[in-house]
């Protein structure tokens, strides 16, 4: 808020918050941008009117939640907790009288149940104090101040019909007038933008090659000689050069097959040779 905004801020004589008064003001500098034709339909201007009443209920809604914490399960919850304990132990926590000679039998030792009316106080007033908030227009302190909420509503409606009507200050440059990008208040959330930032450049700095031509490149290795023993396996390999990448992909699968059985072939072809040659080497 700049210094004479401030100003203008605490010329307004209210006993309440007003917190509301540069709301009106963006209702006032709206009207006029619009008059000024700087909007240029009453349809957006409309939606402008939306926005800043959003904006506005959320902040009534924030400072409801921090006026009055109201759990709206704790009463229920504590009645039926209450009402169902003490009326198992009006049961459970009775002496059993018998003359016959019974495994849960006891003396009675204690004539006045102490716990359990300690037990009892404990319970019932905090139920008390539950049912105190079923309703929360009371008197109590944690109630809602119903007479405060009225005449608040009032005071607030006359200062805006008589000292705030169309009565905003001008529109000045501030440090994030010229600046082309602003950085949140929030350190986590400044940092947060920052790593996305530095991974967004890395990413557009990083290349990626074309696979046409590396898979052209890498199917178009000379064949050795040796592969003519199985033409199988060749004519599967050099088909593979003139066709697209995802089709190379389908019938890799094809070749290594037999590319695999042929090179078994010749492996059980050479081995007596091989044997011969290590044979002959033993000899000599």
């Amino acid at each position: 808020m700049l210094e004479h905004e401030r100003e203008k801020l605490e010329s307004i004589k209210l006993d309440y918050d007003k917190y509301w008064v540069p709301i009106n003001w963006s209702y006032t500098h709206m009207f006029e941008a619009r008059r000024a034709g700087k909007i240029t339909s009453d349809v957006m201007t409309n939606k402008l009117t939306d926005e800043m009443k959003v904006f506005r209920n959320n902040l009534q809604m924030l400072c409801n939640y921090d006026w009055v914490p109201i759990p709206l399960v704790y009463p229920q919850v504590i009645m039926i907790a209450v009402y169902f304990y003490f009326g198992v132990c009006l049961i459970s926590r009775q002496f059993i009288l018998s003359g016959r000679e019974l495994p849960t039998k006891s003396e009675i030792d204690i004539v006045v149940p102490v716990m359990t009316m300690v037990q009892f106080l404990f319970y019932v007033g905090w139920m008390k104090a539950a049912e105190v908030l079923l309703n929360p227009m009371g008197d109590d302190d944690d109630d809602f101040e119903c007479n405060f909420l009225l005449d608040k509503n009032l005071a607030t409606s006359l200062s805006i019909v008589d000292e705030t009507h169309y009565d905003a200050p001008t529109v000045q440059e501030d440090k994030f007038w010229s600046s082309g990008h602003v950085d949140p208040m929030i350190p986590s959330v400044n940092d947060e933008q920052r790593v996305v930032e530095m991974i967004r450049r890395r990413h557009s700095s990083v290349t990626i090659p074309d696979t046409r031509k590396t898979s052209k490149k890498s199917f178009s290795r000379p064949i050795p000689s040796h592969a003519a023993t199985f033409p199988s396996a060749r004519n599967s390999v050099v088909s593979l050069e003139a066709e697209p990448l995802s089709q190379c992909h389908e019938k890799s699968t094809t070749a290594m097959i037999n590319f695999q059985s042929a090179l078994s072939t010749v492996t059980e072809e050479e081995s007596p040779t091989s044997r011969n040659n290590s044979t002959d080497i033993q000899l000599s």
